[in-house]
């Protein structure tokens, strides 16, 4: 099969979109304070990814061994997340923002069966 990055971010959104959900709502809730504090230019205690709005293949590379096609490369993700400060028990809403999540992605091809999936907060 021939590749170009609206076929791999078609692949990607068809046959992986569920895990590429829960590793970005993963990624927002491991997001520590410090870099929340840098996204959200304000003082945040933890972040819920809100929605993925948009993804762009950034590069891509493919090998072929043995009828198997091992495809990788960079995707970047465009997400909204709500920012929250945890006060006497109690959430209080902060913002809302848009920010790009730069993400690593590897998955194999056999007979058109795409497989494996493995992703890679980069930034």
């Amino acid at each position: 099969m021939l590749f170009n990055k609206n076929i791999i971010l078609e692949i990607l959104r068809r046959r992986f979109s569920f895990e590429i959900e829960n590793f970005v709502d993963a990624c927002v809730s491991g997001f520590d304070n410090y870099e929340l504090e840098c996204m959200f230019d304000k003082e945040i205690d933890f972040a819920i990814l809100n929605n993925i709005d948009e993804m762009k293949v950034e590069e891509f590379s493919v090998e072929n061994e043995d009828n198997i096609q091992y495809v990788d490369g960079i995707f970047e993700v465009t997400i909204f997340m709500d920012g929250y400060q945890d006060e006497e028990l109690e959430n209080i809403y902060v913002s809302s923002i848009v920010a790009d999540l730069g993400i690593g992605f590897s998955f194999n091809v056999e007979e058109d069966v795409y497989s494996d999936i493995d992703l890679e907060y980069l930034y």
